[in-house]
């Protein structure tokens, strides 16, 4: 099921009057993030434009959508939305708002359903889409990591979470008294020469370590393990990684897609 968030919490159900391919009508969909939203419209087949902002704001949303007819807005969020721009998406189309009690295209064994982040669950649909019947590690790299795990039987069998990178970095200057506040960087090595450069070496490298880890002992007990990454890190980890990655940084809006197709 999804619901309709600030505006009376009004429960709506998983039907939709679909009409793939229709390009006079599309339908809206909404990745917002810690740091960036992302919006694509669709046609109910494909993403055909693809825009990224700072801010979940009227103005931006304004901009994106243009005189575009829109049938259905697909949101995921973890955040509230403003009411001002509620009330403007409403009036441009049907707001639907991703949670658990949507009907997904995989079985989902997490022991508490209700608690997956609709941040991942859309992620997981769309590594399901790219490639069925696949075992699959969809490692998505934002503000957290999370890692989430995916059987060729499309049943999700659970995951992780852990700090992303610029996470580290801050948590690294907010809880010490001296340590300076660092960012991703380029260049970086096994051992540092100055306090600046041990913390960039530390974390990332640190996360490296995490992630080849992860991907290697997974690799061992399920040899045919397909490793996916999104998110605003991933192309970072993909270069300083020495796997047969795939990287889409529209996994969550290409799992939204495949989502509001499952419900129509």
């Amino acid at each position: 099921m999804f619901i309709l968030s600030g505006l009376r919490n009004r429960a709506k159900r998983c039907k939709f009057d679909f009409l793939p391919g229709n390009h006079a009508t599309m339908n809206l969909l909404v990745d917002i993030g810690n740091t960036r939203v992302k919006m694509a419209l669709s046609d109910g087949q494909n993403l055909l434009k693809v825009k990224a902002t700072a801010s979940p704001s009227v103005e931006s949303f304004k901009k994106f959508i243009g005189h575009t007819s829109l049938q259905h807005i697909m949101i995921c969020t973890g955040i509230s939305l403003s009411p001002s721009l509620l009330r403007y998406l409403k009036q441009k189309g049907e707001i639907n708002i991703l949670d658990s009690r949507c009907r997904l295209p995989f079985r989902n064994l997490y022991r508490t359903p209700h608690t997956l982040g609709p941040d991942r669950m859309a992620a997981i649909a769309g590594a399901i889409t790219l490639f069925p019947r696949t075992h699959l590690l969809v490692a998505d790299f934002g503000t957290a990591i999370t890692y989430d795990l995916v059987n060729n039987k499309g049943e999700y069998l659970g995951g992780n979470i852990s700090p992303g990178l610029e996470m580290r970095f801050r948590a690294l200057h907010e809880f010490t008294g001296k340590l300076p506040r660092c960012h991703r960087s380029e260049t970086f090595s096994l051992t540092g020469t100055s306090t600046r450069e041990a913390i960039i070496n530390g974390v990332q490298q640190g996360l490296l370590f995490e992630v080849d880890s992860y991907i290697r002992t997974l690799r061992k007990k399920i040899p045919s393990l397909k490793i996916i990454f999104t998110g605003g890190d991933a192309i970072f980890f993909e270069k300083n990684l020495k796997y047969p990655i795939f990287t889409y940084p529209n996994l969550v809006l290409t799992g939204l897609n495949r989502i509001l197709n499952e419900n129509s």
